[in-house]
């Protein structure tokens, strides 16, 4: 620190000129002076200043946010595939971890540490055993020195029901074949509205081709679907 004793006499204080490199305070002393000054026998500290600086910290950049995925009942989707990035979009350099909240979905790597460089995470899956419907997983990036810490990657996942299947209830029956004759068009007709799941053979139409289909799939009332059927 540097301190200043100076005696000008009043109205007359010091000039003071001072740096500093490192996180120094400064005290500024100044004499009594006038008809009191008998009862100051040493330095008046009369004002101290301070300036605290915070240093720009590390900030976790997560690109893209959120990504949307659909798959077949029982199926699974490949490895290594999808992934994200994570930059420093601050100073600094930042150690991170990254945390599933289910067990379908994980990153790969999930730790590391980013400073001025660009990591790619990857998305390992294991979705076969999942249910027909929509399932969210949350991915989180937590950091002890970023300042924004933690962030968020979001991973939402459609489960496609068993093909014939088109009221989601797992089995294949009559109410899903009264669907399939609603949905039947002319030869080189475009599909009505709502009957895209009911192009089971895939050819841009529903013809005698998607009854084909649809009868090797057929299970009956409360018996679960075979997701393979189309196969």
């Amino acid at each position: 620190g540097l301190s200043v004793t100076q005696n000008n006499g009043q109205g007359n204080p010091p000039t003071v000129s001072w740096s500093s490199t490192g996180h120094t305070g400064v005290n500024v002393g100044a004499w009594a002076w006038g008809v009191n000054s008998q009862y100051i026998t040493g330095i008046l500290d009369n004002t101290s200043f301070f300036r605290i600086i915070t240093a720009p910290e590390p900030v976790i950049s997560v690109s893209p946010a959120q990504i949307a995925k659909s798959i077949a009942w029982a199926h699974d989707l490949p490895s290594n595939t999808d992934s994200f990035t994570l930059s420093n979009t601050g100073l600094g350099t930042y150690n991170y971890t990254i945390t599933s909240d289910t067990t379908w979905v994980w990153a790969d790597p999930a730790s590391g540490s980013c400073s001025t460089e660009t990591d790619t995470i990857w998305l390992a899956y294991d979705v076969d055993s999942l249910l027909p419907g929509d399932h969210v997983a949350h991915l989180e990036i937590g950091s002890n020195e970023a300042s924004n810490s933690p962030q968020t990657f979001t991973v939402t996942l459609t489960v496609r029901p068993a093909p014939g299947d088109f009221d989601g209830d797992n089995d294949v029956d009559q109410q899903d074949f009264g669907h399939l004759q609603q949905c039947l068009s002319a030869f080189g007709a475009e599909l009505p509205p709502g009957c895209s799941n009911a192009d089971l053979a895939q050819d841009g139409r529903v013809d005698a081709s998607d009854v084909f289909v649809f009868r090797a799939c057929l299970s009956g009332p409360g018996v679960q679907a075979d997701p393979y059927c189309a196969d």
